[in-house]
């Protein structure tokens, strides 16, 4: 019984280390929360002054190394599509809702529940882009 228990733990003992020593090679996860809910990003202004921010945040984590910034680029290619699409589509939804008010005569439209329905939720915090690398651990 002793000896199942000391095997056991050993067992243990030994895939912990492994275990701790992956970790360790993984590198460390180093990332950057661009804030973008101040931006409109329907407009061609809006989605230049975010590149500009997210360009900033990957300077700050990869300090010029030329694979970090490809990796921390790609990091955020589809959050930065997604929130362009959500302000896109929002400003779409004021538009044919404001022509809907023009066409019926202000005060006298019924609101369209299917216009505020439709709306994506907003992330908690905000808006915003997270510019993220894996760094590589010692070694490499």
């Amino acid at each position: 019984m002793i000896r199942e228990v000391l095997g056991v733990a050993a067992i243990a003992m030994a895939t912990g280390v492994a275990q701790a020593a992956d970790g360790y090679d993984a590198g460390e996860r180093r990332s950057i929360a661009v804030a973008a809910a101040d931006l409109d990003l329907s407009t061609s202004a809006g989605i230049a002054e975010l590149y500009r921010r997210v360009d900033r945040a990957v300077d700050r984590i990869c300090d010029g190394d030329r694979d970090c910034r490809e990796e921390a680029w790609e990091s955020t290619e589809v959050q930065a599509a997604s929130a362009i699409a959500r302000d896109r589509y929002i400003r779409r939804l004021a538009r044919e809702r404001e022509a809907e008010l023009r066409a019926c005569g202000r005060g006298r439209c019924a609101v369209t529940p299917a216009y505020y329905q439709s709306l994506p939720a907003l992330p908690p915090g905000g808006i915003r882009v997270t510019v993220t690398v894996q760094t590589a651990g010692p070694g490499y």
